[in-house]
């Protein structure tokens, strides 16, 4: 009888840790899904991005957000070591050059990036992206980002070692 006790109270156990584990991989998934910043604030999405590039073999990944971030919202250390900074916008409406000019002013200047980028969950406009590439910021639009999230793996431009512009 009480082998029999002991063997019911193992496979419920086991049953119970394996519904727990299911439960934390679909969180997971759902935290992997760009859909899951849709109802975010604009810190949540922050910590989020921070997430993810920790997710990604960042280290040193700070989130630095507020009014006085001085377009810096997270700081961070790519895989290779170089220097990056994130600015978030958890945005429905486009993202412009104006924008993309509050990075480039301070990115490098001020928090002595080696590589700067803009997270958006919207889209960039066509004068943001010009500037962006004329000024080195790298883009991450919503379509980027929901690729990123799914798979963990930093995009290709900012993964691959290249020196500081």
């Amino acid at each position: 009888m009480a082998t029999l006790l002991v063997i019911a109270l193992a496979a419920a156990a086991t049953l119970a840790i394996r519904k727990l584990l299911a439960r934390r991989a679909e969180r997971q998934a759902e935290a992997a899904t760009i859909a899951a910043t849709d109802g975010m604030s604009g810190t949540a999405f922050e910590h989020w991005t921070a997430n993810l590039l920790r997710r990604s073999g960042c280290g040193k990944v700070e989130v630095r957000g507020g009014s006085g971030d001085l377009g810096a919202d997270i700081t961070a250390r790519l895989p290779d070591g170089r220097k990056l900074i994130v600015q978030c916008k958890r945005w429905a409406k486009p993202v412009g050059s104006g924008e993309v000019q509050k990075v480039a002013g301070t990115a490098r200047a001020v928090h002595g990036a080696d590589v700067a980028v803009i997270v958006t969950t919207s889209r960039f406009t066509a004068g943001g992206i010009d500037l962006a590439s004329r000024v080195g910021i790298d883009l991450i639009d919503r379509s980027a980002l929901a690729t990123w999230a799914a798979s963990g793996m930093l995009p290709h431009y900012l993964a691959a070692a290249k020196s500081p512009r």
